[in-house]
């Protein structure tokens, strides 16, 4: 496992990362699930938004994934892994403001800023637009 990520003492997760696990993706869904195993045996905590669940979801239903659905729903629900981080006003304000100057898309920047907000050392995400800051490390799921 990248050394980061095994140093790290907070982890946010993107959405990308998750769909790719829950909804298989030739070449990510094995290094996902590589990478949820290792964080969860190294007891490492794992954040991400509350609006990430809606990501997730908005996906499967889209694309008539019932599967899916029903496997986030627990993923989210039932197994509790994620620390979910309110989507705060403030939060909105700084994702709009960083993500206009870095040219991200807001969703992406709120991710980002939310990361930051609660301190995480790492962000894990496989979207080649999102940069590490001097706060913030981001790993590709493809570096994995």
């Amino acid at each position: 496992m990248n050394s980061m990520i095994a140093a790290a003492r907070k982890i946010y997760v993107d959405s990308n990362v998750i769909i790719y696990f829950i909804e298989g993706h030739e070449e990510y869904q094995s290094l996902a699930g590589e990478f949820f195993e290792y964080v969860e045996e190294a007891k490492i905590p794992l954040v991400t938004s509350e609006i990430t669940p809606g990501e997730c979801l908005y996906g499967a239903y889209k694309r008539g994934r019932k599967d899916s659905v029903e496997s986030f729903e627990i993923l989210f629900d039932d197994l509790r892994l994620f620390h979910f981080v309110p989507v705060a006003p403030s939060l909105i304000k700084s994702a709009a403001k960083n993500g206009a100057q870095q040219r991200l898309k807001l969703i992406d920047a709120l991710h980002f800023a939310t990361a930051e907000s609660v301190e995480c050392d790492v962000f894990i995400t496989n979207d080649k637009g999102i940069k590490s800051s001097d706060f913030l490390r981001v790993i590709h799921l493809s570096e994995l």
